[in-house]
This record gives structure tokens, C-alpha cells and sequence, in this order.
């Protein structure tokens, strides 16, 4: 039985979710969903070991790497390119850095169709890239998820814990975690899932109800009633049409707040 990372699931009008790895700092580090902060470091050595780092850079900027494309005038160059979309980030420098690496690693013609193929996939632009592993063999099967204590109050924390089974090993893929809340406010997150041989894994979220959102914002107020959670271990991103794609498996289960 190996232990897969622990999550912590904060949710306050966006859900929060971080994996806190064990294995090693990542090359990026992003702060909060609704912040810019993100650091960049020494990636740790291996194959594939910037798949982390790629995805990370790919969630923030793919959209507006692909709307400077599409809007032309600016893909003359790697340079020019990621200039243009640092711009619009705000002016990072680690998002200007990994911009400029992936598209010399590749060259800006073949970086421009990537961008246009991947259609906003992080996981699949990373893969094309060559910088995740692509593999198609892989499978997963959610043998447990519980989530503890079972009813609680608003306010309260629960954790969520879950195991799961691989004959062949994952591709490099999504820990996605749903609920069905009271309110019909959607609480989705997706955690990146590196690849892993075959094996039993398990790992466990904490999940805060306590709403500490903008009152200015639409956001989950954690409501009496029953809420179903929903856990899903895909092979690239979990919604993706693209190749190296699929739901492995999902598993659901629920807890009542009263």
C-alpha cells in the first residue's frame, strides 16, 4: 500500500486544492487559484521531471497563448510570443521563463500548432510538448472512498479518504474532486496525477466548510442538507476529447451537514 500526497480542499467561493507532496518541492508553486504567485525553481532531475512545472505554466497562460495565436500578429517569434502573453499575465517573469523555454525547446512553429491542437488541455499541450509522459495502457480502479464524520455542522471540517488500484500504471492524468452542494453552487477541482507503476495508493483531503468568501461574490454557503461528493481518476484531463485521454474510474459518496 503507497501513499499518495495529501490535499487539502479549502472552499470559499472557489475550491481550493493543493497537492502537499512528499516527494519533493515542485518547480512551480501557485499560492492560491485566484492569485498570480507562482515560483520557479530547480525541477528535480529525471524523465519527465518538467511535466509539473509544464502544466502548471499551461493552466495559467494556455488561454491566452492561444488567443494570441489565434489573434496573429505577435507569433514571430518565441520571444515576441511570450512577451505578449506575459503581458497579459500581469508581467510574470516565471510565466515569461517557461514561456520562452518550452517554445525554444520545440521551435515557435511547432510550439504554435501545439498551442492550437492542445484547445486549452494543459495535460495534452505538456504531452505534445514531450515534457509529460503519454501513455495509453494505464488503468485505475477506486476500490474506497469515505468521508469522515459522516454528518457534520456548517463550519466543520471532513476528511475525504479514498484508495485506489492499478494493474498497468497511470499515464500522467487527474485526481478530480466534485460536489453536488445544497445551493447548486458547482465545486469542481482538479489536482495534476504524475504517473504512477502498478500498485495500491491511498491519500485523504480535508475539506473546510466554512464560507470565508468575498459576501460580494456568489459562493457556497454550506446549507443544511445532504451533499454528494464525487471522485474521478482520469488519464489526461478528465472532460478531454484529445489522444491520451480517459476516465479510468469514479466513485461517489455523501455527508450531510445539519
Amino acid at each position: 500500500r503507497q501513499s499518495l500526497p495529501t490535499m487539502k480542499v479549502v472552499a470559499s467561493g472557489c475550491l481550493a486544492l493543493a497537492l502537499l507532496c512528499a516527494c519533493g518541492a515542485n518547480a512551480w508553486s501557485v499560492q492560491d487559484p485566484q492569485s498570480s504567485l507562482l515560483e520557479f525553481g530547480p525541477a528535480d532531475k529525471g524523465n519527465f521531471s518538467l511535466c509539473d512545472t509544464c502544466v502548471n505554466f499551461a493552466n495559467h497562460a494556455i488561454g491566452d497563448l492561444l488567443k494570441a495565436v489565434v489573434d496573429g500578429g505577435v507569433i514571430g517569434s518565441c520571444q515576441k510570443l511570450c512577451k505578449a502573453v506575459a503581458a497579459k499575465t500581469g508581467g510574470l517573469q516565471p510565466l515569461s521563463i517557461a514561456c520562452n523555454f518550452l517554445c525554444d525547446y520545440v521551435g515557435i512553429s511547432e510550439f504554435v500548432s501545439i498551442i492550437k491542437r492542445a484547445d486549452l488541455d494543459a495535460i495534452y499541450m505538456c504531452e505534445e510538448l514531450r515534457m509529460c509522459e503519454a501513455f495509453d495502457g494505464g488503468d485505475a480502479k477506486i476500490d474506497e472512498l469515505v468521508v469522515r464524520p459522516a454528518t457534520i455542522h456548517r463550519g466543520d471540517n471532513v476528511v475525504v479518504g479514498f484508495a485506489w488500484v492499478s494493474i498497468n500504471g497511470t499515464g500522467t492524468g487527474t485526481l478530480s474532486l466534485s460536489i453536488q452542494t445544497v445551493d447548486k453552487i458547482p465545486i469542481v477541482q482538479n489536482e495534476l496525477l504524475m504517473p504512477v507503476k502498478g500498485g495500491y495508493y491511498s491519500s485523504s483531503a480535508s475539506l473546510s466548510t466554512r464560507s470565508a468568501c468575498d459576501p460580494t461574490q456568489k459562493c457556497e454557503q454550506w446549507l443544511p442538507g445532504v451533499y454528494q461528493l464525487t471522485l474521478a481518476i482520469c488519464n489526461g484531463e478528465c472532460s478531454s476529447k484529445h489522444p491520451h485521454s480517459q476516465v479510468y474510474d469514479t466513485k461517489t459518496t455523501n455527508f450531510t451537514i445539519a
